[in-house]
């Protein structure tokens, strides 16, 4: 299995920005359709241990719409896909920017798919308390579903000791 970290890196896109002219995103963007062709066959969930850590910091809106869009195709997948699923997002970086209520409207289809898997209990999505003032966001400039750490380091350890697999 290719880890994602390798197929999701390398992104220079400013965050919070819309990564096309026209508005909302779209994975038919040369880095979105590059993940996209590329993801589905690279993450197949472990049934020995669902358990999985991604470490979101500085990918494009169009990288984590993939990935998601990758999770969400999983859990749709007849029988019901892996029941265990259980993936969290820990974001410490520029990336938190993408999921404030003053970038919602560029980014509306990453927000709301998140949404849609943390309310499934798929996808568990955390932000870095030490990073948000870096990069101006408050806890009220955030959806109410995603979770705040105090700090991201710390809580990726705590995962890893608890067996989380870093993507």
């Amino acid at each position: 299995m290719l880890p994602l970290s390798l197929l999701l890196s390398g992104c220079t896109q400013e965050a919070g920005l819309p990564s096309e002219q026209a508005g909302e995103p779209s994975l038919a963007s040369a880095a979105g359709a590059e993940v996209k062709t590329r993801l589905p066959d690279a993450f197949r969930p472990d049934p020995e241990n669902p358990h999985y850590l991604f470490d979101v910091t500085e990918h494009s809106v169009d990288e984590l719409l993939a990935l998601l869009t990758r999770v969400d195709e999983l859990i749709e997948t007849p029988p019901g896909g892996p029941e265990d699923l259980d993936i969290v997002l820990i974001l410490h970086g520029p990336d938190i920017k993408l999921f404030t209520r003053q970038t919602y409207a560029q980014n509306k289809s990453l927000v709301d798919l998140a949404g849609k898997l943390d309310a499934a209990n798929i996808v568990d999505i955390k932000v870095c308390e030490t990073m948000m003032p870096e990069v101006g966001v408050a806890r009220e400039d955030l959806p109410a579903f995603m979770e705040t750490v105090p700090y991201a380091p710390d809580e990726m350890s705590r995962l890893m000791q608890l067996g989380y697999i870093e993507l």
